[in-house]
């Protein structure tokens, strides 16, 4: 079809079989056979010749030269981005992270995964833990990496890593900072 629309292009601009014939590379007899395939698709004249030389556009013709332009504009447009592995569409990832996590580990996470940035849209969101399992809920994120033990039946944890208490300061001291001992872990949809 896009080669009979290229070659109806091309008697319309030129106005003249053979012309068109010459420009595209093949013969009068095959210009001719197209653009008959064509009218006989379209059940109409595009076309109408008047003597060996002479041919006029009809309304139809007219139209379909405005659409066809439009239409290998952007069949030219689709053949270069499937055939170009640049122009792919690449797929939306969105990963939250809770501040902490976000901090130590999404860092050397996204330098890891920047061999694949080619091929995703890596799309990252802070958030305290509570927040990002309900944006997991929401399937607002795609991955969320949390360091805080969450509990939900629409959720995956898969453990990745294990924090550590420390030590740290005066065990006289009335003030204390803790840090609860429980896994870092990533939470995933889990499947229908």
């Amino acid at each position: 079809m896009f080669k009979q629309l290229e070659t109806f292009c091309a008697v319309y601009e030129t106005r003249n079989f053979s012309h068109a014939a010459e420009q595209l590379f093949i013969s009068q007899p095959t210009v001719s056979t197209q653009i008959k395939q064509l009218e006989a698709d379209l059940q109409t004249t595009l076309l109408t010749r008047n003597g060996r030389q002479e041919i006029v556009p009809t309304a139809s013709g007219q139209l379909l030269y405005q659409q066809a332009q439009k239409l290998l504009t952007t069949w030219a447009a689709t053949k270069t981005a499937v055939q170009s592995p640049r122009h792919l569409v690449k797929v939306p990832c969105r990963i939250g992270a809770s501040h902490t996590t976000g901090r130590l580990i999404l860092p050397t996470l996204l330098a890891n995964l920047s061999a694949v940035s080619d091929r995703f849209d890596f799309q990252v969101t802070l958030a305290n833990s509570a927040e990002i399992l309900t944006a997991m809920s929401q399937h607002k994120l795609d991955f969320g990496l949390v360091e805080k033990p969450l509990v939900t039946d629409q959720l995956n944890r898969l453990p990745f890593g294990h924090d550590e208490l420390v030590h740290a300061g005066d065990f006289a001291s009335p003030l204390w900072l803790l840090r609860e001992p429980n896994p870092v872990c990533v939470i995933i949809p889990t499947p229908f």
